[in-house]
């Protein structure tokens, strides 16, 4: 299977590509269809995969946003998988789930708070400052470890996500 391209359903064989932080499933030689909320539904990760160099892949469907079901599965590289979950944050809560229901346990977990003082001796200071949150949760399987990193920022008072990020270590070969 070749990364980085269409492998089953709609736009069979052609390539997926990445340009300015968007993922594109390219049609022709300048054209093509983004992969975000303005053409997708969603997007599932049906599975992940190391490749013969040790490096993450994804199975990924594709639902568009058409009256005629479009779907497409896409294999990619972590780093199109990356831009996607960026789209879609809500998936990283379900890749945590995910790895917690194949018996990965949590083996460390940190959380602390970052906060910006500037300008905050002041009321509209105050009501302006941000204090971001995050959590880092180690996960373990055999010789396999996963660090999901997760972080939110408040503003205004409301606890929202602005980030996700995921790192995946593989064991090391003697």
């Amino acid at each position: 299977m070749d990364i980085n391209t269409v492998i089953k359903g709609s736009y069979l064989g052609k390539k997926i590509i990445s340009s300015f932080g968007n993922v594109i499933i390219s049609t022709s030689t300048f054209g093509g269809i983004n992969i975000d909320k303005r053409y997708v539904d969603s997007i599932n990760v049906i599975s992940e995969k190391q490749d013969n160099e040790g490096n993450s892949v994804y199975e990924i469907r594709i639902s568009f946003l058409s009256d005629s079901d479009e779907e497409s599965i896409i294999y990619v590289d972590e780093k199109i998988y990356n831009i996607l979950i960026k789209t879609w944050p809500q998936k990283r809560k379900d890749r945590l789930k995910e790895l917690l229901s194949q018996d990965y346990k949590i083996v460390g977990y940190s959380s602390y708070f970052l906060g910006s003082a500037f300008g905050t001796s002041t009321i509209i200071g105050q009501s302006i400052a941000r204090m971001q949150r995050q959590h880092n949760i180690l996960l373990q399987k055999d010789t396999n470890v996963e660090l999901v990193t997760i972080i939110e920022e408040s503003i205004d008072g409301k606890m929202v996500e602005r980030n996700r990020m995921n790192f995946v270590f593989s064991p090391i070969d003697n």
